[in-house]
């Protein structure tokens, strides 16, 4: 049971990265629950879809693409709630995924309740900037493992 619970948010978070990358915000806040909330350091919090939509397309519109997760772990909590951690980086910047909160539906979807990351910072030097940031975030994670 526990696999097919992180196949279902496997799947979800595909969903919403494709999303993301296509610039559909209204995809990626489609891949949260109706009243989940999005805390975004520094930035702010945002609860419900429409809320969490806006943020996207301010992101996406902003030049944010290329979501690469350095790292990331799946944590069945149960039935139905996996939580989700990870590092990663974006076109111009990175951060950590400090919790995702899914909740898989009868049906086999996944849909996130809350997502809290945080920006750590910014890649202004392209992609060898961003190959180097990458390099020290793996080796920081697993030194601190």
């Amino acid at each position: 049971m526990p696999n097919s619970l992180k196949d279902c948010v496997y799947r979800g978070a595909s969903q919403w990265t494709d999303c993301f990358e296509s610039k559909d915000p209204v995809g990626c806040a489609l891949c949260y629950e109706e009243t989940a909330s999005l805390v975004v350091e520094p930035f702010g919090t945002f609860r419900g879809r429409k809320a969490i939509e806006e943020f996207w397309d301010d992101l996406t519109g902003d030049g944010y693409y290329d979501l690469r997760f350095v790292q990331q772990r799946l944590t069945v909590v149960d039935a139905a709630e996996v939580h989700r951690q990870g590092i990663w980086t974006m076109s111009k910047a990175y951060g950590s995924l400090i919790d995702q909160v899914w909740v898989v539906k009868g049906n086999g979807t996944a849909l996130m309740a809350r997502d809290h990351f945080r920006f750590l910072g910014m890649i202004t030097g392209g992609r060898q900037e961003r190959s180097m940031i990458e390099t020290i975030l793996r080796n920081e994670h697993v030194s601190s493992c």
